[in-house]
């Protein structure tokens, strides 16, 4: 046989077994997609309340976390996301609403929006959070979180700064501060600690820094072997409108936006007791305007969220040891009027000199409105100190000997 044969029949052969080998992917492939599909909870009640994407618009899609510690129960949403994505121009922001929210939920008045997803399921979570928002929801999907920490060992954790000492016996939540590589028991403790001073606000952030760091971590090539089993996991306990193909575009479009195309924007709120329960007062200004240029632009500027970080009233405690009683009353109005949050002024017979604003690690920014507003002091980062309040305010004699032969002169700073 010539050597011209033995190559066309070697080719021929080479060439049947790259089509074999072809069919086989293609088949496990498309087998393993129908077992995804069927494993999914496919949600067709939620079909007739949402809207048709528009064209060149924002496409928004519902993202809840639900919470089902036994099968009874439906489970409150204690993750509420809407991811809004503008594939055409590689844009996205992650809105963030604090579960803590009080709105006006359809049929039950004013209570927590997680509230609506236990007595209402999807349907009622999205015509709850459209009235909110003003925005139209394209696509649904709610994940349990009791696959979670299946997910997060089955990518072989997920490196976090825990950023402080969190403590919680009844709930066995037990981590320290510092970098660390975190399994999924306490993964799922980092996000679920409820211990924070800043309440459901404190835990938004820290979902949001541990979303981005699974982002990151799903992206490398040392996890990809890992992804049938993520997925299958997510599979179990994944309820949506959205098909297979629909997520996978979804997700190519998402992974194609560059970091600093991506926003994270949590609504703002003034954290409220009422009635003996802990609620998040929503602002709705601020959410009104933040809402306006995700629509218009899929994009917040700066500005704009900087000020709805600085605008809700924080909660600021006045200990009064400058000697003098009517200084105490000066420095409570001051902090009011500026929209502060006055939530106790104590005078001590204990004199101290150093006027001084307290505040916990990252909460700068707000102790420097603190001062501006005061007119005077010194800001020191000391989270002991600052106790269950954002900040402490010490008032000490120099705060009353600055003013005290010139009223006039502190009425212009003070008022």
């Amino acid at each position: 046989m010539s050597f011209g044969k033995r190559l066309w029949r070697y080719t021929k052969r080479l060439m049947l077994i790259t089509i074999l080998c072809l069919v086989i992917l293609f088949l496990g492939s498309y087998f393993y997609v129908i077992g995804f599909e069927a494993k999914v909870q496919n949600i067709e009640e939620v079909k007739d309340i949402l809207s048709k994407p528009e064209h060149e618009k924002p496409i928004n899609i519902l993202l809840l976390g639900s919470d089902t510690r036994n099968k009874a129960e439906r489970g409150r949403s204690d993750t509420i996301i809407i991811a809004s994505i503008l594939p055409s121009e590689k844009k996205a922001v992650l809105i963030s609403i604090p579960r803590d929210y009080r709105v006006n939920i359809p049929g039950y008045g004013m209570n927590k929006i997680n509230f609506a997803y236990s007595k209402g399921g999807p349907s009622l979570a999205i015509e709850t959070i459209k009235n909110l928002t003003g925005m139209s929801i394209n696509h649904f999907a709610s994940v349990d979180f009791k696959g979670f920490s299946r997910i997060i060992d089955a990518l072989g954790g997920v490196e976090i700064d825990v950023e402080k000492r969190m403590y919680d016996g009844r709930n066995d939540i037990n981590l320290y501060p510092g970098k660390q590589l975190l399994d999924g028991k306490k993964a799922l403790a980092y996000v679920r600690w409820r211990l924070d001073p800043l309440g459901d606000l404190g835990r938004i952030k820290r979902q949001q820094k541990f979303f981005g760091a699974i982002a990151e971590k799903g992206t490398k090539i040392s996890s990809l072997a890992r992804v049938p089993e993520v997925i299958s996991i997510i599979s179990d306990n994944l309820k949506t409108d959205l098909s297979v193909t629909k997520m996978i575009s979804f997700a190519k479009s998402f992974y194609s936006i560059k970091k600093e195309d991506l926003q994270t924007v949590m609504l703002p709120g003034v954290p409220k007791m009422l009635n003996g329960g802990s609620y998040v007062i929503p602002d709705e200004e601020m959410v009104s305007e933040i809402i306006y240029y995700i629509k218009k632009d899929c994009f917040v500027p700066e500005d704009i969220l900087i000020e709805a970080k600085l605008k809700p009233k924080v909660a600021v405690s006045i200990t009064n040891e400058s000697g003098s009683y009517t200084w105490g009353k000066i420095a409570k109005e001051r902090l009011s009027s500026k929209n502060f949050n006055v939530v106790s002024l104590y005078k001590t017979k204990t004199k101290s000199y150093l006027t001084a604003i307290y505040y916990k690690p990252g909460e700068k920014d707000k102790a420097e409105k603190v001062r501006e507003s005061l007119g005077f002091g010194e800001i020191i980062e000391d989270e002991t100190r600052s106790n269950k309040n954002s900040f402490l305010v010490i008032l000490g004699e120099d705060y009353y000997l600055k003013f005290k032969n010139n009223i006039e002169k502190a009425e212009t700073i003070l008022f």
